[in-house]
C-alpha cells in the first residue's frame, strides 16, 4: 500500500540486487524502445554508459560491461557512446543552470544540434540562460555559406544534400516572430 492509500503489486526481477542494478535495467529497457527521438536515445545511451562507469571495476558479484559491449548492443561505434556521455552530461548541466532545458532539448524543441548543446554547457550560466530564451540569429557568413551550398546543390542536381540542407535552414533560422 502506498502513502496515498493506493494498493499495488511488485514483482522481483532476477539479477537485480541493488538500486544501481535496477536503474541500469530500466535504462537498458528504455533504450530498446523504437519510438525514441535521436536526442532521447543519445541521452539515455550516455547516461547508461556513465552509470556503468560509476560501478567501477568488476568483482564476483557484479557483471562488468565494457564500452565495446554497450556500443555493440546499441549498434553504434564506441566513439558514439563516448560522445553521447558528453551530450548527457551537457544536458544535465544545462538543466541544472536553466530549469526546463532538459525537457526542451530532449523533445527536439530547442533546435540545437548535439555538438551545440555540448558547447553551450561549457559557457557561463548567463550565456546558457540567454541562449535558451533567445536563440541566436545566424550571422551573415552562415547565411551566405548556406545559400551558396543550396544553389550549388540545386544547380548540380545533387539531391542527396537536400535533407541536410533543410535541417540546416531550420537550425539557422532566427527567433520566430
Amino acid at each position: 500500500m502506498s502513502d496515498a492509500g493506493i494498493a499495488f503489486r511488485t514483482q522481483a526481477v532476477a539479477g537485480i540486487a541493488s538500486r544501481e542494478d535496477a536503474e541500469l535495467w530500466i535504462m537498458a529497457n528504455q533504450l530498446a524502445r523504437r519510438n525514441l527521438r535521436d536526442e532521447q536515445r543519445s541521452y539515455l545511451r550516455g547516461t547508461y554508459w556513465d552509470a556503468i562507469k560509476r560501478r567501477g571495476r568488476p568483482n564476483k558479484e557484479t557483471k562488468f560491461v565494457s564500452l565495446s559491449d554497450v556500443a555493440a548492443r546499441e549498434h553504434v561505434h564506441s566513439n558514439t557512446v563516448i560522445k553521447d556521455a558528453q551530450y548527457a552530461a551537457a544536458v544535465d548541466t544545462l538543466e541544472h543552470n536553466v530549469p526546463g532545458a532538459r525537457e526542451t532539448i530532449l523533445a527536439g524543441e530547442s533546435g540545437l544540434p548535439k555538438a551545440e548543446v555540448v558547447r553551450l554547457a561549457k559557457k557561463p550560466q548567463a550565456e546558457q540562460q540567454a541562449a535558451q530564451t533567445h536563440p541566436s540569429s545566424p550571422t551573415g557568413a552562415e547565411v551566405g555559406a548556406l545559400s551558396a551550398r543550396i544553389s550549388r546543390a540545386v544547380s548540380s542536381s545533387e539531391r542527396r544534400f537536400w535533407p541536410s540542407l533543410v535541417v540546416n535552414v531550420r537550425t539557422c533560422r532566427g527567433p520566430s516572430t
